[in-house]
């Protein structure tokens, strides 16, 4: 901004002299000096020049730039506001272009933007056609958009000339119309809609055959009336297909079976789970099977990354949850890890879904019921709509699928439960009236309250009897010493095979006493299995004899008790490949644990039934089992435990009480407690520090065991994993 400096006027009249002795401004010369020139000859003029050519406000350059605002250019830019552009831009608000823009919402875009929610545009994005579709959703319009109508949730108008109703409730399109809620007195029920839980198990990597399955119970579900078959999680695959997913000839069967489901519709429709490729990466699916083929695919969006889940090894997340219509219902599809968060529920929920499907892959631990009912519960709550949960249910390697598919009602509450570990086929009724839908379950099976030990044995022999099957075997046999492990294995192999295909070898040694002799052939013959004898002190001594140049000078020790254990699974190990039976292995946890066990000895098998249980669950089990039946010698329940290899042995010997040992193994494998911890809870600390170095030192012994089935929370597979190597301690 130009400051005017104040000079007494003595000093202003020679200025003016000066300014009147010029010529005219028109009359005098135009020169404009380069920028460079006219800046060095101000500093060559005397100040006084200067000081008055900074000083001449009025001169023309200054005048131009400051003191002549009226000039055109300024005039067009400030003071001019009358002329068309500034008129049209600030002072003229009832003009066209503001019109359309903030005061004409009347206008036939706005209205349909803003003030007619209803109308074509909407309609167009929400519901995408305007068809038989769009008029089912269109008396719903509050919950398919529940924020726009929270906004502004006009009065229905009533009906002009010429707007009539739809036979949906809805009115028509015409310019100026709205929809309107239909009377409950005009709504016509919808029929009841039956759904067919298939909890089944779909073998890993049997594509063919698992898509056959489907297909027979798809006809199973439609003699009984039923709309809709839902299969578990990767049912078409198997769960889990670990790293077959990366084989390009597996992936091909996939998608070979999934073309011959599209071929040959069926008048139920199949939700079945399945891997699927697309743009480089693989997803967790479900594909929806209608009567034209492939009506819908919904993508897995939460993948677990624990305990035993390593789906982000394979599969991508998704996002979006994908709500199918059929039957007059909107069905969310949520897969299994899904379900276990708020944000997959509630997109189905601002979608318009009036009913969740869950498929599930989940496997099975001590607790899990409890478990999954608080969380899918809350999840049914949360939404208010009703839920069904459909389980996988069969062994896998060391995993166990327990089925228990549920059925939730819109409070949360179980409606109905399929049983665990068995294969059934549950039919739900879901009904849908203007109150809600409602859904219940069709003759399902009262299932009574069991203790702990009955769902923990029927989930051994479950798992027994499925990895016998799946591996090609039709026979086992285990060595049967008169101790309670190789007792309450044999009590399971029998209840998962029958007596005709178990075989018990009984192979006693110098050590062994004669009443586990008894013992074992009285509970062979209670269970009717065959058993057969072979002593194992002529390969014994010749093992001693071999090596006694070498051992000559040593004592003895715990090799020559590890020798006669080894003796008995060379014999084991023969009978197994002689005859093609599958060889059980008779170790427990607590063992395992500690390394009580003896490698290419005891631990020699093809799968340890009693691998995740505990010494202390063994002797419950025993003794529940017995409950039903006496299969078990009370003796070999009440003798003291012992491996009977050395005189007078028993366990205690090496090991703490058992009931001590086992609750400082759950405090520190399942549960990750430090040492002071466990100490604190009443645990001497010398013994808590043996343990735990027990435990530390015997991971190469584990890594060498057979797999045995998962029933704890953490067992000693693939949810633990532990370097072998390790200066930890």
């Amino acid at each position: 901004m130009y400051r005017r400096v104040l000079r007494p006027a003595a000093r202003r009249r020679p200025r003016r002299r000066l300014r009147q002795s010029l010529p005219p401004r028109r009359l005098r010369p135009r020169r404009h000096p380069p920028r460079r020139l006219r800046h060095r000859s101000l500093l060559r003029r005397p100040r006084r020049l200067r000081l008055q050519r900074l000083r001449r406000p009025r001169r023309p350059r200054l005048r131009r730039q400051l003191h002549r605002p009226r000039r055109p250019r300024l005039r067009r830019l400030l003071h001019r506001r009358r002329r068309p552009r500034l008129r049209r831009q600030l002072h003229r608000p009832r003009r066209r272009r503001l019109q359309r823009q903030l005061h004409r919402p009347r206008r036939p875009r706005l209205r349909r933007l803003l003030h007619r929610p209803r109308r074509l545009r909407l309609q167009r994005l929400a519901h995408r056609r305007r068809r038989r579709r769009l008029r089912r959703l269109l008396p719903r319009p509050r919950r398919r958009f529940p924020r726009l109508l929270r906004r502004r949730s006009p009065q229905p108008r009533k009906a002009s000339k010429g707007q009539g109703t739809d036979q949906f409730g809805a009115r028509s399109l015409a310019r100026g119309g709205t929809a309107a809620p239909v009377p409950e007195s005009n709504r016509t029920p919808s029929p009841v809609y039956r759904i067919a839980i298939a909890q089944h198990d779909f073998p890993v990597g049997a594509v063919e055959s698992n898509r056959q399955l489907a297909q027979a119970l798809r006809d199973r579900a439609a003699a009984l009336g039923a709309k809709l078959l839902i299969t578990p999680e990767l049912a078409l695959s198997g769960y889990p297909p670990e790293d077959l997913l990366f084989r390009p000839g597996f992936q091909a069967r996939v998608e070979q079976a999934l073309q011959r489901l599209a071929a040959e519709p069926r008048s139920t429709d199949l939700l079945i789970g399945h891997p699927a490729r697309e743009g480089g990466q693989l997803y967790n699916c479900a594909s929806w099977f209608g009567p034209a083929g492939l009506q819908a695919t919904a993508r897995k969006q939460k993948l677990p990354n624990y305990t035993v889940f390593d789906e982000k090894r394979y599969f991508t997340e998704s996002h979006g949850t994908c709500v199918v219509e059929s039957g007059g219902l909107r069905i969310g599809v949520l897969i299994c890890e899904d379900a276990w968060f708020t944000e997959p529920a509630a997109e189905a929920v601002a979608a318009g879904a009036d009913l969740l499907l869950v498929l599930n892959a989940s496997p099975y631990h001590q607790g899990k019921h409890a478990i999954r009912a608080e969380v899918l519960g809350k999840r049914a709550r949360a939404t208010g709509l009703p839920l069904i949960y459909c389980n996988l249910v069969g062994g896998q390697d060391d995993l166990l699928f327990d089925g228990s598919s549920l059925l939730f009602d819109a409070d949360g509450q179980v409606q109905a439960r399929a049983p665990a570990f068995d294969e059934h086929l549950l039919i739900v009724e879901v009904d849908k009236d203007p109150t809600g839908v409602r859904c219940r379950a069709v003759d399902w099976p009262a299932l009574a309250v069991e203790p702990p030990e009955a769902e923990v044995y029927r989930a051994l022999v479950r798992a027994t009897a499925d990895y016998v099957r799946k591996n090609g075997f039709s026979r086992v046999l285990l060595g049967l010493s008169g101790g309670i492990d190789s007792a309450l294995t044999l009590a399971i192999a029998v209840d998962a095979l029958g007596p005709d295909r178990v075989m018990a070898l009984l192979m006693p040694s110098r050590y062994t006493a004669e009443l586990s002799n008894q013992e074992a052939l009285a509970q062979a013959k209670m269970q009717g299995v065959r058993a057969e004898m072979l002593p194992i002190e002529a390969p014994f001594k010749a093992f001693l004899d071999t090596l006694a140049p070498l051992f000559s000078e040593l004592p003895a020790d715990t090799t020559e008790e590890n020798l006669q254990s080894r003796c008995r699974g060379v014999l084991l190990m023969a009978l197994s490949n002689k005859f093609g039976s599958l060889l059980l292995t008779t170790g427990n946890k607590s063992e395992m644990a500690v390394g009580y066990a003896t490698i290419y000895g005891d631990m020699c098998g093809g799968f340890a039934p009693l691998k995740d249980i505990y010494k202390t669950q063994v002797y419950a089990l025993a003794r529940w089992r017995n409950t039903l039946s006496p299969v078990i010698p009370q003796a070999v329940i009440d003798r003291p435990p012992s491996a009977e290899l050395r005189e007078n042995q028993t366990d205690q010997d090496s090991l703490p009480a058992y009931a001590e040992l086992d609750d400082i193994l759950r405090r520190f494998i399942e549960h990750d407690e430090p040492r002071p911890q466990i100490v604190a809870a009443g645990h001497d600390p010398d013994t808590v520090a043996r343990v735990a170095a027990l435990v530390l030192r015997n991971e190469y012994k584990r890594r060498q065991s057979a797999p045995g089935p998962r029933v704890t929370a953490r067992s000693f597979g693939r949810d633990r994993r532990f370097p072998i190597s390790s200066g930890y301690r």
